[in-house]
């Protein structure tokens, strides 16, 4: 019964974005205990929110279209989402909710196969945890035991157990693999890595995702499909945290990006004050420097997958007619990309280029537009723009 580890998947997610997790602690929290110290990816958050947190999420909620309050859109959205697995939320569920919430993937096959992993969800009353996994088995799970640890077995490698106070939901290895970080005591809250990517992470946040960058291209890098990373695999060098924020205003992504990714991604790097000239109704804006700057790092990285830097200009050159030096990167500047609109009809955003030379850019346009009309299949019409503020469009 895979639907299960859906539902309580999406009980996390929601919660834990929707409901407006807090968390003003620079530390972990007890699920890392369950979190094998060599994971890939780790994530938590607090179901508990501050009041000014709980504020904010809840203003946010009620902005989208729907009715009611945003703890009343959330209790219905539960009660659907349990609906299939046979559950009531308020009834088998709310009554044991904890006020913490993770996952952890502990490593992923080398050949292709599913990764290991499991979702962690506190419980405050293990009985009736118990028995809304039972209710929610139908009786067609079957009962296992893996180190004295009694766990649920669903059809589709499903594991469901109740772990030191935590709700255990993920694949078989993945509920082993948190019995082991539990029994033996090598857990993620103790691994060098993540406690000092942890510790520069903003104390203020709504939760965190680890990312363990080096040990996946470790892993990767044993298979073939890693022979193919090539330099591309110098820019992990280490892992890093990202956090999740909000306030009434939305949601903010704050990372400590490694020197070495940021060296090689610079668009993940410092911001550029022209996300302030996007338009002010944007729901998603952002904006980056030096975007000549980015592309040219870019060429050089996989220029030796690609054939050298030369097969790259070339192949360009025949495709559009452009020099990649003088009628791309040369007149590049800040860039910035943004989406409006509340419906589909109205959706609309645009990417935004500062550019040094308008001649350089016209070429680019007008090469644009001839790709734009060999591709056009469905009888569009692609031509000038007249407007007041363009020089071209």
């Amino acid at each position: 019964m895979p639907r299960i580890l859906i539902v309580f998947t999406a009980l996390i997610a929601t919660l834990a974005v929707a409901a407006g997790c807090g968390n003003d602690s620079s530390s972990s929290s007890g699920a890392a205990s369950l979190a094998p110290g060599g994971s890939l990816v780790y994530a938590e958050a607090t179901l508990d929110p501050e009041a000014d947190q709980q504020a904010a999420a809840e203003s946010l909620i009620e902005k989208f279209p729907g009715e009611g309050s945003a703890r009343d859109r959330i209790r219905g959205l539960m009660e659907s989402a349990f609906s299939d697995s046979g559950l009531s939320y308020e009834k088998d569920v709310e009554p044991w909710l904890g006020d913490e919430a993770a996952f952890f993937v502990s490593n992923v096959s080398p050949a292709g196969g599913d990764a290991s992993g499991a979702a962690l969800v506190a419980t405050e009353d293990e009985g009736k945890t118990e028995d809304a996994i039972e209710k929610a088995g139908k009786g067609d799970a079957k009962k296992a035991s893996y180190r004295d640890h009694d766990y649920h077995a669903f059809d589709g490698d499903t594991a469901v157990g109740v772990l030191d106070g935590w709700l255990v939901v993920g694949n078989a290895a993945g509920f082993k693999a948190a019995v082991d970080a539990s029994e033996d005591g090598k857990s993620i809250e103790d691994n060098d890595r993540y406690e000092t990517a942890l510790a520069d992470a903003p104390e203020e946040r709504l939760g965190f995702v680890y990312v363990n960058s080096p040990a996946f291209v470790e892993q990767l890098q044993s298979s073939s499909a890693g022979a193919t990373l090539g330099q591309f695999g110098d820019l992990f060098k280490d892992p890093f945290v990202a956090t999740v924020n909000a306030d009434s205003d939305g949601v903010r992504l704050e990372a400590v990006v490694p020197e070495s990714l940021a060296a090689g991604l610079p668009m993940l790097a410092e911001g550029s004050d022209l996300v302030g000239e996007l338009p002010a109704d944007s729901w998603l804006a952002l904006a980056q420097p030096e975007l000549g700057k980015t592309l040219e790092q870019f060429v050089d990285l996989f220029a030796a997958e690609l054939g050298g830097r030369d097969a790259i200009e070339q192949q360009l050159k025949q495709a559009t007619g452009l020099d990649l030096q003088e009628d791309v990167i040369s007149w590049m500047g800040d860039w910035g990309l943004f989406v409006r609109g509340t419906t589909l009809e109205d959706l609309s955003g645009g990417l935004i280029i500062e550019t040094t030379d308008e001649a350089a850019s016209k070429r680019a346009i007008d090469a644009v537009a001839r790709l734009a009309r060999q591709a056009a299949s469905g009888g569009e019409k692609v031509g000038p723009l007249d407007l007041p503020a363009a020089a071209r469009a």
